[in-house]
């Protein structure tokens, strides 16, 4: 599922991070005891870092509050992150302004202390009974930050990561370790696939920007980089659903399954990958053939015909626009 490659490329950057605001650090508080390896999958880290490159008096100030926020939370966060621990993060720091044009997001009013006693007990209650893949597969995920979108609460299943703070994700308050299973897996997938594309000029050619293709995820028509993304993603998040054993867990594993399979054959369809991304796919679609060998064939036809119904409402919604769908 992850390649010795992304592992090195995380490596990399967490070396990386920790070198450059280390020194940062030693220059604002001289009496600052330095961790690189905290400071390097600190998530906050590495808004100070990527803040610092690019310079500006805006910027400036993002650095101080940032490196005043590490060294303010080090006691916390430091011997979790050592520990193999998530952390908590409810601070603007580590999310984006808005997640689309729409939605602005703001941490809710949540102890942190009390988000990471749940995340603990979730990871506890878990660790027999997920896959040996699974720890080290979201281990790339070094914080939760639950928002508020628009000022109310986040939609259930709504979880994102901000490309300026790598480690942190953010979404809905987890109910239950099924949605916490999901939400790490999910998108620790994005995180790791992210490594990999952003080393692949061309993972998908140059079709980035070409939003022409349906999603079994979204109503609004996606790049074929989004698909790619969600079939890669949610085809890790299968194994690890039914690992989770729930009834609800193994229907959601099932209709997921459905959706991979046919964001893969859009994907094949489509052509124009690189060698990278032929193999994500070819990755995707063996994990969905073992978790199909597990599920009825009930189960499978009952998915695949609420999916056909679905995506035809889509189809039909979205050939009112004025353009072609690549791919149907």
């Amino acid at each position: 599922m992850i390649s010795d490659i992304q592992r090195q490329y995380e490596e990399d950057r967490r070396r990386t991070v920790a070198r450059v605001v280390s020194q940062i650090l030693r220059h604002i508080n001289a009496d600052f005891v330095i961790d690189l390896n905290s400071i390097g999958r600190h998530p906050i880290a590495t808004v100070v870092y990527k803040e610092a490159i690019r310079g500006g008096t805006a910027a400036r100030g993002v650095v101080e509050e940032g490196c005043r926020a590490l060294i303010v939370r080090s006691s916390k966060d430091f011997p979790r992150l050592r520990n193999g621990h998530l952390i908590a993060i409810q601070s603007s720091l580590v999310l984006p302004e808005r997640e689309t044009r729409n939605a602005a997001l703001t941490p809710a009013s949540i102890d942190e202390l009390a988000l990471e006693e749940k995340l603990d007990g979730f990871a506890a209650a878990l660790l027999a009974c997920l896959p040996e893949w699974w720890p080290h597969f979201v281990d790339i995920v070094a914080s939760y930050t639950v928002v508020e979108v628009n000022g109310n609460s986040a939609p259930s299943r709504f979880s994102g990561t901000f490309s300026d703070a790598a480690g942190a994700v953010h979404g809905a308050e987890l109910r239950d370790a099924e949605m916490f299973v999901e939400t790490l897996t999910h998108e620790a997938g994005h995180l790791w696939l992210n490594l990999l594309v952003n080393q692949d000029a061309h993972f998908i050619g140059n079709h980035y920007e070409d939003q022409r293709f349906i999603s079994p995820w979204r109503w609004d028509p996606r790049p074929i980089h989004g698909i790619v993304h969600g079939a890669y993603v949610f085809s890790v998040v299968v194994p690890a659903l039914l690992a989770v054993g729930t009834k609800s867990a193994r229907s959601r594993a099932v209709q997921l399954s459905v959706e991979v399979e046919d964001a893969a054959r859009q994907i094949l369809a489509f052509g124009e990958l690189s060698l990278n991304a032929t193999e994500v796919i070819a990755g995707a679609q063996a994990r969905i053939v073992a978790a199909e060998s597990l599920f009825s064939p009930s189960e499978l036809t009952t998915a695949r015909d609420r999916y056909a119904v679905e995506k035809e409402r889509k189809v039909q919604q979205l050939r009112g626009r004025a353009f072609e769908l690549l791919v149907i």
